[in-house]
């Protein structure tokens, strides 16, 4: 999903997180963010709960001096990620579709952080 490798489901969020990304440095129309969060939410639902857990506690859960290491390496910091995935979240609400699988997300990810 968001994060910087693949979990159980063979790298299918890594592959919507590098969508996300191509979609979110080309422009910014807003049927390209609705085509994003649409892989996303895909993907999400492909993936078993295990599968969602890990990938959401890879989100927040690195140690301090790799976390230092890769955001002056990488282009997406932790942070970064985080705020991505409340920003698709804050789609599905607002779009009235699937709440009650986002209040979901949204718990796991609080328990996770």
């Amino acid at each position: 999903m968001f994060v910087r490798c693949g979990g159980e489901d063979g790298g299918n969020a890594a592959a919507a997180a590098a969508a996300a990304a191509a979609a979110d440095d080309d422009d910014d129309d807003d049927d390209d963010v609705i085509d994003t969060d649409e892989l996303i939410l895909q993907s999400l639902k492909s993936m078993g709960p295990s599968s969602i857990e890990l990938e959401l506690s890879l989100l927040s859960s690195t140690p301090a001096a790799a976390a230092a290491a890769a955001a002056a390496a990488a282009d997406n910091s932790d942070a970064d990620l985080i705020i991505n995935f409340i920003d698709f979240l804050i789609y599905l609400f607002s779009t009235k579709r699937d709440v009650d699988l986002a209040t979901s997300y949204l718990g796991l990810l609080l328990k996770v952080s």
